[in-house]
Formats: structure tokens, C-alpha cells, sequence
């Protein structure tokens, strides 16, 4: 075969597999698009933290953020409050206080699908044509939109979006480093960023000094130095602002019992739903590793250690995943491990050129399956959530007194104090960590004019709470999946 001809069917190929990747990334933005119209707008949580995140939002404008946990209402503040600041801002200019931390979410989501195309961008090898690059790029978008943990956490009030997409948007600032002193400044601010939305989000951070450290390690140690003192300035004058109540709060938060046998109801589900993109992104990782092991790959080249930097997130991304196990976890525990997995998954592309059209068969099929499969609430059962929402908001408003609510975006609504978070104080109690008598009390006192639960389930309700509840108030009314419960 001539040269010429070789090189029209390789044109012809790629030509192929780019409408193919624009037509997955545009059918995945559409139905991305679609849940998004229908979930940002909606009045009350479709999530359950999203209540409590709201009213944790309420306090910190408020400025009672970070109280003792013997003062009730207690209320234990689960993460560093970068995206509770950013999202009473939006609030403050009007938008409604849910959607407000909805759009923050929606926004980070976009931030992280342009972060994973840059990404797999920048980590092809600079000896590739550019059009494989691009081509690299175009695939880690689609992989990204396609990812249905990816949507729905786009469109929470909650902070795990903003954190990953921060971390992301940090090793992408690192990529730049070696052209600009500035780039190296940008990747330490959005590492610090992303661990003051997430006191957890470390594995970008961790990856990208790592990977630094072999490729740079001058700069590695200067970039660690600055995180580390930023870090120990921004948590000394918080604990001296709070009182030594900060700390507590943070590390408190990550107190809960482990339930392994969740690793086979929750964790295997999620990964077996993305089992083609984590297979070929943990081969390529493993490729990336041997070459760094064997002196293959070139530590002057930014390509090298950009690929070494995610191939080690995605290993502690898939780390971090484990942490479905604990009591309460859910499918946000994932984020952290399909954001670098899309990259590198995409970089198949650029460097098989050989499999591209088996590797594109095999993803598209992943995504439609996957969204087509994902637990997404369908249009008339949010319809009849907000139905049964504004009937309890109803009923509420024709009582007076203080309410228990396990749907805490009610009480956000009604303007009444949430009295507690049900799932943290449960294990805090269980932990033998805080005492649960004066909750107890004020049960068993009947100082409570009405209970909603909709659950009982052990992971919100302590035995002791659940006895003084259910021996102290009598089952009035039922709008599934509500209870309404009233002293007796």
C-alpha cells in the first residue's frame, strides 16, 4: 500500500472517530442537559445532605458556624466552607438559596469536563499529530459528560463538585508550571481551594507534588511548602476564630462505623456501571507506572510526569472510593476516581490508534448504558416529591412549635431551625462520641409539636432516639414516604 493511501484511510479514520466522539459527547450533554432542567430548578432536596448543607450555609452567614456541639441546635459542620461561602454569595444576589448551591455545583461539573479535556490534552506525547491530541481531548469530554455520578453530583447542593473539579483544575494549572512561575502558584491555590471545600480532597494535591517531586522536585518542595503553611495559617486563625471548635468539627465529621458488606451493595454497583473506562484507564496507568519504573519515560518531558501525575490520582482516587463503606456514604465517593479515569481512558485514543474504533464501541455503549441505567429520579416522581413536599409545608404552617424533620430542606423552607442532622449525630452517638440524653429528653419532654420521618432507619435514628420518639408521639397521618408523627 502506498504511502499516500495509508495516510487517506487514517485521515478517513480519524474523520470517523471524531463525529463519532462529538455525536457521544452531544447525545450525553443532552440528557445532561435535560436532568439538569429538571433538577437544579426544584423547590425542595433531592438529595438528603442538600437540606443540612443548606441550613449550614444559614449559619454561616448568620456567623453561629463551628458552635460547641452541646448547643442545641447542634449542628456539626461536615466540611471546610469554601463551597458554603460560594454559594451564599450566589445567594445574596438574589437567587433562591437552593438553587444557588445547585449552580455552584453546575458550574464546577462544567469546570471539571473542560479539566479533563485539557488534561488528556496536555498528557499525550508532544511527538503525537496534533489532530490525536485533539482527538484525546474530545474523548475525555465525552467520557466525562457520559459519567452519571458526574451529572448528578453537578446538580446538588453539596460540595464534592466544587472540591473535584478544584483539584482537577490544579493539576491542569501544574501542567503549565515548567512554561510559568505563575502556573505553579495557580496549581498550590487550587489545591488549597479544593481541601477548603473538602477537607478530604487531597488526591489531586498528593498526585501532582508527587509525580513533581520526580520530574522537579525543586519545585515539588516548594509547592508542598507553600500548601503546608497556607494550610497551618488558614487552620490556626480558624481555630483561634472558633474557639479549638474547627478542627474538632473537620476531623469529627469522618467519624462513622464501616459496613463492608457496602462495598458489594454500593461500591461494586457504581464501579462495574464504569467498568470499561476504570479497566482501560487502570491498564494505562499501569503502562504509565512501568515506564517510570524502567527509566522509559523522560522526566524533562511535561507530558511524562503529567501522565505519571494522573495515573497516581487515579490510583488514590480508586482508594478513596473505599470510603463507600462507611455508614451514610454515597456515589460522590466515586468523583474522584472517574475525573482522572476519563483522561486517561481518553489518552487510549491518541496512543492505540490501532483499537480506537473497538475502544470507541466499547465506551459508547458504557455511557448509554450507563445513563440509561442510573437510578435518575424520572420527571413524575420529582413532580410528586414536590407535591408531597408542599403538602407537608402545609401542614406545617397551620401549627406553631418546633418541628423534627428528617427532609431538612421543609424546615429551611418554613424558616425553622434545623435541630439536628440525623445521620452524623447518629454515628457520633453510636461512637460513644457525643451524647445524645438532652436529645433524648426533649423527645421524651414531647417539646417537639411534630415529627416527618421518613425512614427510621438505623443509620438515621439512634435505638434510644427511635424508642423516645416512637413511645412519646403517635402516628397521625401518612404521605409516603412521609410519617407525620404528634405527642401523644
Amino acid at each position: 500500500m502506498s504511502g499516500a493511501r495509508a495516510e487517506e484511510i487514517a485521515g478517513g479514520s480519524y474523520r470517523g472517530l471524531t463525529m463519532g466522539l462529538f455525536a457521544v459527547a452531544a447525545g450525553a450533554l443532552a440528557f445532561a442537559a435535560w436532568q439538569v432542567a429538571l433538577r437544579v430548578p426544584q423547590y425542595f432536596e433531592i438529595d438528603y445532605g442538600e437540606g443540612f448543607v443548606w441550613s449550614q450555609m444559614s449559619d454561616l452567614v448568620a456567623g453561629r458556624l463551628y458552635r460547641p456541639l452541646s448547643q442545641y441546635p447542634v449542628a456539626l459542620m461536615h466540611y471546610t466552607p469554601l463551597f458554603h461561602a460560594t454559594a451564599a454569595l450566589v445567594w445574596k444576589l438574589g437567587v433562591d438559596p437552593l438553587i444557588a448551591g445547585r449552580l455552584v455545583s453546575l458550574i464546577a461539573g462544567l469546570a471539571l469536563v473542560a479539566s479533563c479535556g485539557v488534561l488528556a490534552y496536555m498528557a499525550a506525547p508532544a511527538t503525537l499529530p496534533p489532530h490525536r491530541r485533539r482527538l484525546a481531548a474530545l474523548a475525555a469530554v465525552a467520557l466525562a459528560i457520559g459519567s452519571p455520578e458526574i451529572i448528578e453530583w453537578s446538580t446538588l447542593m453539596r460540595v464534592d463538585m466544587l472540591a473535584t473539579s478544584l483539584g482537577m483544575l490544579g493539576l491542569a494549572a501544574l501542567a503549565w508550571s515548567d512554561r510559568s512561575r505563575c502556573a505553579l502558584a495557580l496549581a498550590g491555590t487550587c489545591f488549597l481551594l479544593a481541601l477548603s471545600a473538602k477537607q478530604s480532597a487531597l488526591a489531586p494535591a498528593l498526585a501532582g507534588i508527587t509525580a513533581l517531586l520526580w520530574a522537579r522536585p525543586r519545585a515539588a518542595l516548594w509547592l508542598m511548602g507553600g500548601i503546608v503553611a497556607a494550610v497551618a495559617l488558614l487552620v490556626g486563625s480558624a481555630e483561634l476564630a472558633t474557639a479549638g471548635e474547627f478542627l474538632r468539627h473537620t476531623v469529627l465529621y469522618d467519624a462513622a462505623r464501616v459496613h463492608w458488606d457496602q462495598l458489594i451493595l454500593l461500591w461494586l454497583p457504581l464501579l462495574v456501571k464504569s467498568a470499561a473506562i476504570i479497566a482501560v484507564a487502570a491498564g494505562v496507568s499501569a503502562l504509565i507506572l512501568r515506564a517510570v519504573i524502567r527509566g522509559d519515560a523522560v522526566r524533562a518531558d511535561p507530558s511524562s510526569w503529567l501522565r505519571l501525575a494522573l495515573a497516581l490520582n487515579f490510583g488514590l482516587g480508586l482508594a478513596f472510593s473505599l470510603g463507600t463503606a462507611k455508614v451514610g456514604a454515597g456515589s460522590g465517593y466515586m468523583l474522584p476516581l472517574l475525573a482522572p479515569a476519563a483522561s486517561l481512558a481518553a489518552l487510549a485514543f491518541a496512543e492505540c490508534s490501532r483499537y480506537a474504533r473497538i475502544l470507541f464501541a466499547v465506551f459508547a455503549a458504557q455511557i448509554a448504558v450507563g445513563l440509561a441505567t442510573y437510578p435518575f429520579p424520572t420527571p413524575s416522581e420529582l413532580s410528586q416529591r414536590d407535591r408531597v413536599d408542599l403538602q407537608l409545608m402545609q401542614i406545617m404552617d397551620r401549627g406553631d412549635g418546633p418541628v423534627l424533620s428528617e427532609n431538612m430542606s421543609l424546615l429551611m423552607r418554613a424558616g425553622r431551625p434545623v435541630p439536628w442532622e440525623f445521620g452524623s449525630i447518629t454515628e457520633l452517638s453510636l461512637l460513644g462520641i457525643f451524647d445524645e440524653s438532652p436529645l433524648v429528653k426533649r423527645l421524651q419532654e414531647r417539646q417537639f409539636k411534630m415529627l416527618i420521618v421518613e425512614t427510621w432507619e438505623p443509620q438515621r435514628f439512634t435505638p434510644a432516639i427511635r424508642e423516645a420518639a416512637q413511645s412519646n408521639y403517635l402516628k397521625t397521618e401518612e404521605i409516603p414516604p412521609y410519617e407525620i408523627w404528634r405527642p401523644r
